[in-house]
């Protein structure tokens, strides 16, 4: 296994901040290091390929960006510090020290000294895009789930203002603790800002309202440029489920008879006879959908039979899903 400890990264001091459940991951600039924070604990740590990978896009695996303070690009890891075979070239936009991503299609990063221009990416981190300028040195920026807007911080006068995708600004407060605001995280689990301070290796807890919440110190880092907390995109969020509202309301599954050559099973207890149930779904209708999660516990296949109507033939027996599924059985 790759991850190990780092020398230095011997822990993370909370002080008072509100439980901690997801995984922060941050960046050393001056050391290539990585550290996993969870519940106010350094949980592993990692020396990655390059120093300058301090552009985290944090999705089911990390895809880092060369910070453009090194002419280093980036790399693909899984969240063990594993390389996965994918390396990224450092794109010609100038400084950026922190990224984030959307979770589907995008990354984001804005320009820290020059025109403090906010790009988008592709995931691996090519193709970039000039969205709008921001109009200051910015340094932190996290990707906001919920409403798909952006936070960015002024890492010198530690301001945080919350920008939707036009560039339009929505909120700001200025942290209050700290010298500086130079990564930004928002953690999934309760929507809190995490604001990293480089000069003395504190991360700092806000709420979206710019109340501070509390503190932790990861001892042995020494400027973390980036730090995020992974993001899994699900039905409700921006991220998860844009695509699927511009396609509008998906069709029903349809429940289908087996071929009269499909051997009969038993369903339920008892004796008597049964058969499978087979069901049609919509290709909206996606893997974790609580329809095919049913069908899946209930042992249900699948097929592209054509559809009967529920009166012709022997009953059809539903196990595991019952009325939910006899809903989608009356068109």
């Amino acid at each position: 296994m790759r991850y190990a400890p780092v020398v230095g990264l011997v822990g993370l001091l909370a002080t008072s901040a509100t439980a901690q459940t997801s995984e922060l991951f941050v960046t050393d600039y001056d050391s290539a290091a990585m550290a996993v924070v969870q519940g106010g604990s350094v949980v592993r740590s990692w020396n990655n390929g390059n120093v300058g990978e301090n552009a985290l896009a944090v999705s089911g695996t990390i895809r880092t960006g060369g910070s453009g303070v090194s002419s280093f690009g980036g790399a693909e890891y899984d969240l063990f510090g594993n390389p996965l075979g994918s390396s990224y070239a450092m794109p010609a936009v100038g400084n950026w020290y922190d990224g984030t991503t959307n979770g589907v299609d995008h990354n984001y990063a804005v320009q820290h000294n020059g025109d403090y221009n906010l790009y988008s990416f592709d995931r691996d981190w090519s193709n970039p895009q000039v969205m709008f300028q921001v109009g200051f040195a910015t340094s932190g920026i996290t990707y906001d789930m919920q409403n798909g807007t952006l936070w960015v911080s002024d890492g010198l006068t530690r301001v945080i203002r919350q920008l939707d995708m036009a560039g339009n600004v929505l909120s700001t407060f200025t942290a209050s603790q700290g010298t500086y605001a130079y990564g930004l995280a928002m953690d999934p689990a309760d929507q809190t800002l995490w604001v990293g301070d480089f000069s003395n290796n504190i991360v700092n807890q806000y709420d979206q309202a710019g109340n501070f919440l509390g503190s932790a110190t990861v001892t042995g880092l020494n400027r973390s440029f980036g730090m995020k907390f992974n993001i899994v995109p699900a039905p409700g969020t921006v991220g998860g489920s844009r695509a699927r509202r511009a396609a509008g309301p998906a069709p029903p599954p349809r429940l289908i008879r087996p071929p009269t050559s499909h051997a009969p099973a038993t369903s339920g207890p008892g004796t008597r006879p049964g058969r499978f149930l087979r069901i049609e779904f919509p290709t909206a209708i996606g893997p974790r959908h609580p329809l095919r999660s049913g069908c899946a516990r209930a042992n249900i296949r699948r097929s592209n039979a054509q559809p009967i109507s529920r009166a012709a033939g022997p009953p059809l027996r539903m196990r595991g899903i019952g009325r939910l599924l006899a809903r989608a059985g009356s068109a």
